[in-house]
């Protein structure tokens, strides 16, 4: 059967990579938006479907309704109506006449990815893959195999792709920017498997079609152009392009120029290493110090110690493992607590499910706290898991620059700029792999600075501060030890007020007990 399947010069060079027997077997492709990507997987899915008779090959988003807006009733359908005829609804599947399958799978919710155990495509092509977490783009990646035979001959491991079409942003996007983009691979993922291909909106002459025909050029001219002439011509001459060079810098990296730093839907577009990351060890004993921890075993634990200085919140120290029991990892943040630090920290908020009893047994928080409790540190407060108002309560502090952060807390440095909304709802903070430290460092500022009660350790400092002023002195310049004495007796009075409020401050709560 022969179909005229028109394709572009970054559609071809994607069709090339896929016919490589040789070559890498997961291919990246995209970048910016318009950059016709979704029309590349349906056309190098077709031509592979047709040259392979008999073999199956899948298309992936995560929703049905996508598929039909795009692929379907957008694509296959609008471009050979005679193709609906083909397609089997029960099954989401196009059936070729010469025995080849195009399925559309799709898994809306969660655990849906693992019903694809068990088949096998040649092709799986996820399309907008970076709206797939790590786990479920490996669960799709490993249906590639196909144990039947073309033309009397097995087909070769390496003929078997997985073609990845996305945008950055999205609860994958850590983990494709580092396979794809940085190119660090970890474990047994190997070099020679990954290709990424840069696609741009200008790489599309549909968009610059009109412009060009009233010029009296053609496609065939458009692409004897330099990149950058048609890069020029595409922002300057064409609506599509204009509206994306007008878009906000933040927005303009990511949608136009296709940033895998910076891209749309970041939540933190006001973040900035040279504004907010800097050397910040806290060097008074009186500065209020707290832990942020986010518990997890297979999931690793995160903590970030931060301390009040002023008006400023500094996270100072990061510690992130996993696959440890939750007394060796309590033993680790002690060890990493230098001795004469510990009776400084006066709260450890710890993420809400490690204080679920799962059997008879202690809760991880207990086993941890009691670790802390014997080095002389708190025992450990629930957190505030509120996720939209804790991303907001770090916002808040960055735009006020009321936030540092050290330049050895790595983890939560190159975490920041990942965090993005959920692409359907924009007030809400979509999860990822490798937010883990995203989450420690909320923990602990959200649950200190919490809305419409003012911290108590806020308040004790306020109160030292206001002594000191009465004898128009700093209160650096006043003796360390009246520091700690005045916070630490005004600190007894503020809790004695608020003797209703459980687990404020981790230092004086214990589990079935008042706080003091």
């Amino acid at each position: 059967m022969n179909l005229e399947v028109p394709l572009q010069p970054k559609q071809r060079q994607t069709l090339a990579l896929v016919e490589d027997a040789e070559g890498p077997v997961i291919i990246g492709i995209g970048g910016s938006k318009g950059s016709a990507k979704s029309h590349a997987i349906r056309s190098v899915m077709l031509l592979r479907r047709l040259k392979y008779p008999g073999t199956a090959g899948l298309i992936f988003r995560r929703k049905m309704k996508q598929h039909r807006e795009n692929h379907l009733e957008g694509g296959y359908f609008k471009q050979y109506s005679f193709m609906r005829d083909w397609w089997r609804e029960s099954t989401r599947t196009i059936h070729l006449p010469n025995g080849s399958r195009i399925v559309f799978g799709v898994a809306e919710h969660p655990g849906d990815i693992d019903d694809f155990q068990g088949h096998e495509y040649m092709d799986v092509m996820p399309d907008e893959a970076t709206r797939l977490s790590q786990l479920e783009l490996v669960k799709l990646n490993e249906t590639r195999r196909w144990t039947g035979r073309f033309g009397g001959q097995a087909i070769p491991d390496r003929l078997c792709k997985t073609v990845l079409g996305m945008n950055p942003g999205g609860p994958g996007h850590n983990y494709i920017r580092r396979i794809m983009h940085k190119k660090h691979y970890e474990g047994h993922e190997r070099a020679a498997d990954y290709a990424f291909l840069q696609m741009f909106a200008w790489d599309n002459v549909e968009w610059s079609r009109s412009q060009l025909e009233r010029r009296g050029l053609t496609e065939k001219d458009y692409y004897a152009w330099s990149n950058e002439e048609r890069f020029k011509f595409f922002i300057e001459h064409t609506q599509r392009g204009q509206e994306l060079n007008n878009l906000p810098s933040r927005l303009r990296k990511g949608w136009l120029l296709g940033l895998w730093d910076e891209f749309g839907g970041q939540f933190y577009d006001i973040f900035s290493e040279a504004r907010h990351v800097k050397r910040c060890l806290p060097d008074k004993a009186w500065h209020p110090r707290w832990l942020g921890v986010d518990w997890g075993y297979q999931h690793p634990l995160s903590c970030h110690w931060m301390a009040r200085v002023g008006k400023v919140t500094r996270i100072y120290r990061e510690h992130v493992e996993n696959k440890r029991s939750a007394r060796s990892q309590a033993m680790e943040i002690v060890d990493r607590t230098p001795k004469d630090e510990r009776p400084l920290v006066d709260a450890i908020y710890l993420s809400p499910d490690a204080f679920q009893q799962k059997s008879e047994q202690d809760s991880f928080a207990e086993l941890m706290g009691e670790v802390f409790v014997a080095h002389g540190m708190p025992y450990p407060t629930p957190a505030d898991d509120d996720r939209s108002h804790g991303a907001q309560c770090m916002y808040d502090l960055m735009h006020d620059d009321e936030l540092l952060i050290d330049p050895s807390c790595k983890h939560l440095v190159e975490v920041i700029p990942m965090v993005c909304t959920e692409e359907d709802d924009p007030t809400e903070i979509e999860k990822f792999d490798g937010d883990d430290p995203w989450d420690s460092a909320r923990y602990g500022l959200k649950s200190r600075h919490r809305p419409g009660t003012k911290p108590a350790v806020e308040e004790a400092e306020e109160r030292v501060v206001a002594y000191a002023k009465d004898r128009n002195k700093e209160v650096e310049e006043l003796d360390v030890n009246v520091i700690a004495q005045l916070h630490r007796r005004a600190l007894e009075q503020i809790q004695a007020k608020r003797s209703k409020r459980r687990g404020g401050l981790g230092r004086v709560w214990r589990p079935g007990s008042r706080v003091a």
